[in-house]
């Protein structure tokens, strides 16, 4: 029971991840 719940966590959090990422991927190119 317990792992679903921890594999979507893990999910949630990759994805979180990745947004920030293109955010200040986006950012950088932005202020050049």
């Amino acid at each position: 029971m317990n792992k679903k719940e921890r594999e979507k966590k893990t999910q949630i959090f990759a994805i979180v991840i990745l947004i920030v990422f293109v955010t200040v991927t986006f950012l950088s190119v932005l202020i050049r």
